[in-house]
């Protein structure tokens, strides 16, 4: 599994790369400020309205909305998210599972980040400005 996060004006970045071919590619986009405020991920015609908790010193993400194809659902159709993020043994460590209504788990991965040299995205801008 590969991630790139990279940070743009209209959000923050995470795409995602299972068995180095399907691709799932999320915006975030924060509205307000901590605590009562909360992030919006956007992939495709998904929305998800999430907050964040901090517990034990991590982000923990919850759903508290969402739109699909511009119809808001309410909360107890959405996916039932479990992801956080946050620092274990000097490592940035991260984990998401992703349950639907009766259905049960549909998707699961965690892992370290690792740095790695900075590529620029393509159709962001230079910082070359020579």
């Amino acid at each position: 599994m590969g991630v790139s996060i990279y940070s743009t004006e209209a959000g923050l970045h995470w795409d995602r790369t299972f068995n180095e071919t399907s691709v799932f590619a999320s915006t975030f986009t924060p509205t307000g400020r901590y605590p009562s405020g909360y992030w919006w991920e956007s992939s495709g015609l998904l929305r998800l309205k999430l907050a964040v908790s901090i517990v034990d010193g991590s982000w923990v993400w919850r759903p508290i909305g969402g739109r699909l194809w511009g119809i808001t659902f309410p909360v107890w159709l959405l996916p039932r998210t479990v992801a956080s993020k946050g620092i274990d043994n000097g490592q940035y460590r991260f984990s998401v599972e992703v349950r639907l209504p009766l259905l049960g788990t549909m998707l699961s991965y965690s892992g370290n980040l690792s740095p790695a040299p900075s590529r620029i995205k393509p159709g962001l801008p230079s910082e070359n400005t020579s």
